[in-house]
Formats: structure tokens, sequence, C-alpha cells
């Protein structure tokens, strides 16, 4: 399932430079200045570095995705740590972009992304994957939602 989500993020027709904000850290370049003028966020656990280019962004700066980089990054976690990532990631995408539990959503997702899976798994014959991707999908989904449901903003 991550080989199928880097492929969706930076294959050779990537989705993810469509989605509302979508950035990684893994390789990138950047003015020291501009680091410096807009510092990473301290209070933020996961996903500073979209939170960081969600800023400049508002700000009027332009992130670029460079398709040719060569560079290889991954999450491949099992079960607990994918739940604890995910749902790390919902608090985030709650703090960065104000984004609201929708756990009706969240499983709409999951068997969204359950289907194109499980297309990608018959491609590639990926036989385990078949089995793989209901549960993948559905505790990452699920996993994310409830971190927006729990989050809390903190008292300045």
């Amino acid at each position: 399932m991550v080989l199928r989500d880097h492929e969706q993020a930076f294959g050779d027709s990537p989705q993810g430079p469509a989605w509302r904000h979508f950035f990684s850290l893994a390789s990138a370049a950047v003015r020291r200045d501009l680091l410096l003028a807009t510092p990473f966020s301290e209070t933020l656990q996961y996903s500073e570095d979209v939170d960081w280019t969600w800023r400049l962004r508002k700000q009027g700066w332009l992130i670029r995705y460079a398709p040719n980089a060569c560079v290889e990054h991954s999450h491949n976690y099992p079960p607990p740590a994918l739940v604890k990532r995910f749902y790390n990631e919902g608090l985030a995408d709650a703090a960065i972009f104000g984004d609201q539990s929708q756990p009706l959503r969240a499983c709409l997702q999951a068997a969204a992304d359950c289907a194109r899976d499980l297309k990608y798994c018959i491609t590639n014959r990926f036989w385990a994957g078949i089995l793989m991707a209901a549960p993948y999908r559905f505790r990452q989904k699920l996993a994310h939602d409830r971190g927006l449901r729990n989050y809390r903003p903190k008292q300045q």
C-alpha cells in the first residue's frame, strides 16, 4: 500500500501536486534567509513541513515540485505505528487547516482507496495486497479522523 501511495504522490503522473496542499520535506532546497524568517512550528509533532510550506504559500511564495529529483523516503509502518502516525497527522491537519472530524467521509475515503488498491494489486500481481488493503486503509483513515476529532488548540 505504501508503494501505491508513493506512485500516486510522486509517480509518472503524480496526483499530489493537485491536492489542496502537498509537500514532502524528504528532499527539499530552500533559501537560508527564508527558513530563518519563517521557522518551523515548534508546537507540531507531525506534518511540520506541511505547516511550514502552507504558511509560505499564504505569504505568496511558490512551492515547486521537481519530478526528476531522485529521492527515496518511506514510512512502511506496522499497524500500531500506522495508527499512531495517522492519528497525529489528523491532529496536525486540524491545527494547520482547521479540518474537522467526518467519520462517514473517512469511511468513504477508505473504501475508495481500497478500490484503487485492489486495481493496483491486480495490475501488479501483488496478491497479498488484496487482503491487506481494507485493514490498512480503514486503520489509516479512521485514525486520521480520530485525530481530527480529538484536536484541542493549545492555549496561548
